[in-house]
């Protein structure tokens, strides 16, 4: 009996396509299971919680580590900074230069499994550490806590806004949400129905109206900065602001928010 060309070609086909089913199965699973490292990219400089000469460790009376503190004697608020997703809370030492006045303390919140913190970075994890460090805050210095957030601590800020009486939010190139954001990069695969750790920030902001600033560059590489105009457009508080900055990427845009020419209204609520 002589094979059917045409037979031998379908069935060619099917083997090819099941082998191309097979391997993007292979890459679901894979992107799947590693989701959270290709989410968190910790670094572990400071193991021994040594802190600066600026930040000392800030821990609970048990001795829990909640991240670092800088201290002033009569503090009039405090600042509460949540960090991006690469290195460590102490890298972020730069945003002591946001007290020109000297008269507010300030917290470097630290995320479970970066730097010294124990534990693994998770959303549920960060999230109750997060509010952990804004009531330590606020027993023990007894002065309003405004929220900072940057990259993937602008999430982490939102939630921490939406269930703490802080007196104000500020988000430094921030996303809707890490599923929006990842499912623009992995368009190949259905992030919506994978996604662990989500971080929905538009969904935590929805029923706030406390003061919101928000700075964003117009060159950033890595969170398009429409996901910013899109937080600022549905805000449903009266009191924000919006601040664009021309040509500043997403690693280089605290340069651009040290300079009070560039961001006055990001300034303008630190300093009131």
């Amino acid at each position: 009996m002589t094979n059917n060309p045409l037979l031998t070609r379908l069935k060619r086909h099917r083997m090819f396509l099941l082998l191309l089913v097979t391997l993007y199965g292979v890459l679901v699973v894979a992107v799947y299971s590693s989701q959270r490292s290709l989410q968190y990219f910790p670094s572990h400089e400071d193991r021994a919680l040594a802190g600066t000469e600026t930040f000392q460790p800030f821990k609970t009376n048990a001795g829990d580590f909640l991240g670092y503190v800088k201290e002033v004697p009569t503090p009039r608020k405090t600042i509460l900074f949540f960090h991006g997703n690469g290195g460590e809370a102490i890298h972020r030492d730069w945003v002591r230069l946001l007290d020109r006045h000297d008269d507010i303390n300030i917290i470097l919140a630290e995320y479970p499994g970066y730097g010294g913190s124990p534990g693994k970075p998770t959303e549920e994890a960060i999230f109750a550490r997060a509010l952990e460090a804004f009531d330590e805050a606020q027993s023990r210095y007894q002065v309003p806590i405004l929220v900072i957030g940057e990259s993937l601590g602008t999430g982490v800020a939102s939630y921490v806004a939406s269930k703490r009486p802080a007196i104000g939010l500020e988000l430094i190139a921030p996303f809707t949400s890490a599923v929006d954001l990842a499912s623009s990069i992995y368009w190949f695969i259905p992030v919506r129905f994978l996604m662990s750790d989500r971080f929905d920030s538009s969904r935590h902001l929805k029923n706030l109206t406390i003061p919101l600033r928000i700075v964003h560059g117009t060159a950033d590489e890595v969170i398009p900065v429409a996901h910013a105009q899109k937080l600022y457009e549905h805000y449903p508080g009266e009191n924000k602001a919006f601040e664009e900055i021309p040509r500043f990427g997403h690693n280089d845009i605290p340069t651009a928010i040290l300079n009070r020419e560039n961001t006055p209204r990001f300034w303008e609520l630190i300093e009131q």
